[in-house]
């Protein structure tokens, strides 16, 4: 067993665990995102509310979306246990996350990014995010516009619909 009397650093095991979870819910590969997901599931059954839970709070949200049906519905359950955080406290990692994946990810990730940001952007319009998303409107619709050239007409109409949905939603801040 492993715990902080026999000299191992768990906190750092634990950075190590996530980051490689992370990692693989960001692999091109349906087959290494889904493994991925099903131990990211698993972890948030014991570290659901700790800082290591709170790392992979936004590649689950992006795989809701991902095409692959097993890595979307395992995300899609992994999300909706997660009742103990509040996804607000996490709008901005979350949205960087996407865009961080439109930036480097393959179709079906940008896909996924796209259909995301479209969700947290439909849903979460209260006054209050304003202020979170203003500042990241632009950095929002520079990701999506890079879709528009996407080979993929998916991806270019995911792109069209959360630009839609952001310039609807934050008319302002989207001049």
């Amino acid at each position: 067993m492993i715990n902080a009397s026999n000299g191992v650093d768990v906190g750092e095991l634990l950075t190590n665990l996530v980051e490689i979870l992370v990692s693989g819910l960001s692999d091109d590969v349906a087959t290494a995102r889904y493994a991925a997901s099903i131990g990211a599931r698993t972890f948030f059954k014991n570290h659901a509310t700790s800082i290591y839970g709170a790392m992979l709070v936004p590649a689950v949200s992006l795989n809701r979306f991902y095409a692959a049906e097993g890595v979307r519905s395992t995300n899609l359950e992994t999300w909706k246990t997660l009742t103990s955080i509040d996804p607000e406290n996490y709008l901005e990692a979350i949205t960087l996350f996407c865009t961080d994946q439109i930036a480097k990810g393959d179709g079906s990730s940008k896909e996924a990014a796209c259909l995301c940001l479209d969700d947290i952007c439909s849903k979460f319009v209260s006054d209050h995010l304003k202020a979170i998303f203003s500042n990241l409107v632009d950095k929002i619709l520079h990701a999506l516009k890079t879709c528009f050239d996407d080979e993929s007409w998916t991806v270019r109409d995911s792109a069209i619909a959360a630009c839609s949905t952001i310039v609807d939603s934050y008319p302002s801040e989207s001049v």
